[in-house]
């Protein structure tokens, strides 16, 4: 499994880990992700820095549960992670 998605990144520069993000999590995520664009957004305008920052997301980690659970899912592919980044990264 390492081989493969290690060859497919060197090939194409992306790769496919099936059953590594559940389907109700991509959609938590997804949802997650758009209320805190528009929460971010609004203070990005407030604080007068919202020039040249659409479509970015701060602070992540702070604004839903699904990004903390993304980290517990990404936990699975630690093997590749630290095969793919020579160790601990």
């Amino acid at each position: 499994k390492i081989l493969s998605a290690e060859q497919s990144l060197q090939e194409k520069g992306w790769c496919v880990m099936p059953g590594l993000i559940s389907k109700k999590l991509v959609d938590a995520l997804n949802n997650d992700l758009a209320t805190a664009y528009e929460e971010g957004r609004k203070l990005q305008q407030k604080a007068g820095i919202g020039d040249n920052m659409e479509g970015t997301a701060h602070h992540l980690l702070g604004r839903g549960s699904s990004f903390l659970e993304l980290l517990v899912a990404l936990e699975k592919n630690n093997d590749f992670m630290e095969h793919y980044f020579g160790g601990k990264y």
